[in-house]
């Protein structure tokens, strides 16, 4: 019987590179700082901090000596399967 306390995601190894790398960037790097006009409670960030922890002990790519090819690649197929985001203007 699986644990109520937990959830599992399946995600595509294009999809989860991408997201590693994306949150490697803005959560490690940046620490959050980008993110902080977006996040609404400090909960968020430290739910983004613990998907990026996960991805990081599953995935091995980024150890890879080509792994900027193994990311452009991921995001391109993402991108061919999905297409482009439909972004729509902010107004202020």
């Amino acid at each position: 019987m699986s644990n109520p306390s937990k959830v599992r995601i399946e995600l595509s190894r294009e999809e989860a590179l991408v997201l590693l790398d994306y949150l490697q960037r803005e959560v490690d790097h940046n620490g959050g700082n980008s993110l902080k006009p977006s996040i609404d409670h400090d909960a968020e960030i430290w739910a983004l901090n613990e998907l990026n922890c996960l991805l990081e002990r599953v995935l091995t790519e980024p150890f890879d000596q080509n792994y900027s090819n193994e990311l452009s690649a991921a995001q391109g197929a993402l991108v061919a399967r999905c297409g482009k985001w439909f972004f729509t203007p902010i107004e202020k």
